[in-house]
């Protein structure tokens, strides 16, 4: 985590009110009274877990798209060439392209949308999950829009795992930004639903991948932890507190929650009177380097008792028409170039390029005492979609695999 340099704890806390005095326009938009609060503790209070000398450090790097093509057909092509193109010449330790989630709007459903994303996935670049924009619903209505989601998605084997019996599940993020209930606009819910996290458990949701939500309500007190969300169904926002998973612990609570990064760059003061907030997004004005790899590096989002397995999950709205070059574009290029050539030399780090499907297991097999090389642990509790698997022969192309639901 990037720390104030050459600072006292006490010098350190009087910048950071400063900071938040001076900085105002920074609390107010990104929401920072939220969550400053649990980075202050961690930064100045808390001692930081380190690996343990000599060690080898594991990296696993995510990507959550919210993926929102909108049924322009010939631009998607164009952005799932590019896509392939820029991911086909990297790779990680195990031999694996930069994985992309694609976290697929499923009130936006189009199957030929669905077809391009499988073939793609097939090809070895990613995973398809769930990606869901609603408000003002009740939990019946709420329900058949998940349960309907799961279906479509099924029917290309989406969600549906190679295991025997196949399970049915899904990852999750919050279209709105609202997760829980937990953000209005204009004094209308953007959810509807306070008992949104038990219904995601109840329908197969392993984990809920939203966060970061920086300049929202929705953005939960604890940050840079994966951690379990105990549902109140009666109040809104129960994901804001919750129990982070530990070496040796249990799952608890309704739903686990992936937060992402989210730090205070005190070497980037690029904004004059605060410094930079970093949560991972890649976008045209926010687009990806060495320096903020080195941020997000640093961050060391981690299972608690497991510091030498690192996760970076970044997010963007790929299909976004401004954001499109940030996901294949020369810098996103050098990105991988830089992970694969700073983070990646067998004896102080090994690169691990992850789905969100592949970050729950790892993590879950940190929290279950496992160690050593995490890739072994890709595949953990859930097991790979069929959607990945190769069409049967008879198959014909873009139809949905063989023996989806």
């Amino acid at each position: 985590m990037i720390r104030p340099k050459r600072l006292s704890g006490a010098a350190a806390v009087v910048l950071a009110v400063l900071v938040l005095v001076v900085g105002h326009r920074a609390v107010r938009i990104k929401k920072m009274h939220i969550w400053f609060g649990d980075y202050l503790s961690t930064v100045m209070f808390a001692t930081p877990e380190k690996p343990a000398p000599g060690s080898t450090r594991h990296l696993m790097v995510m990507f959550a798209d919210h993926f929102e093509p909108s049924g322009h057909m010939e631009a998607t092509r164009h952005w799932m060439e590019q896509f392939r193109k820029c991911r086909s010449t990297h790779l990680d330790a195990d031999g694996r392209h930069p994985q992309h989630t694609f976290f697929y709007p499923a009130e936006q459903f189009r199957d030929e949308e669905m077809v391009l994303m499988v073939d793609a996935c097939r090809a070895g670049y990613g995973e398809i999950e769930v990606q869901l924009h609603h408000a003002g619903d009740t939990p019946e209505t709420l329900t058949a829009e998940l349960r309907k989601a799961i279906a479509d998605f099924s029917r290309y084997g989406c969600l549906v795992t190679a295991a025997d019996p196949p399970d049915t599940v899904f990852g999750f993020v919050h279209g709105n930004w609202a997760l829980d209930n937990s953000r209005t606009l204009n004094g209308a819910d953007l959810c509807g639903v306070d008992n949104e996290i038990t219904i995601l458990r109840d329908l197969g949701c392993y984990a809920d991948f939203t966060f970061p939500a920086i300049e929202t309500t929705a953005q939960p007190a604890i940050i840079n932890k994966f951690y379990y969300a105990a549902d109140d169904p009666t109040k809104p926002k129960s994901h804001n507190r919750g129990t982070p998973m530990t070496v040796g612990g249990q799952p608890s609570g309704d739903l686990l929650i992936m937060h992402g990064i989210l730090t205070i760059d005190w070497t980037d003061w690029s904004h004059i009177f605060y410094p930079s907030i970093e949560s991972g997004n890649i976008t045209y004005e926010t687009l990806p380097s060495s320096h903020r790899a080195d941020v997000w590096v640093s961050t060391n989002v981690h299972v608690a008792g497991r510091p030498e397995w690192t996760f970076v999950k970044l997010y963007g709205h790929g299909a976004v028409p401004a954001d499109t070059l940030a996901m294949w574009g020369p810098e996103t290029d050098a990105l991988f170039d830089y992970f694969e050539s700073r983070y990646n030399d067998g004896t102080d780090w090994v690169l691990h390029y992850v789905t969100a499907r592949e970050t729950y297991n790892i993590a879950r097999a940190a929290e279950a005492g496992h160690s050593g090389n995490p890739a072994q642990y890709r595949d953990y509790l859930i097991k790979p979609y069929l959607a990945n698997m190769p069409p049967p022969p008879d198959s014909l192309s873009g139809d949905p695999p063989s023996g989806a639901r």
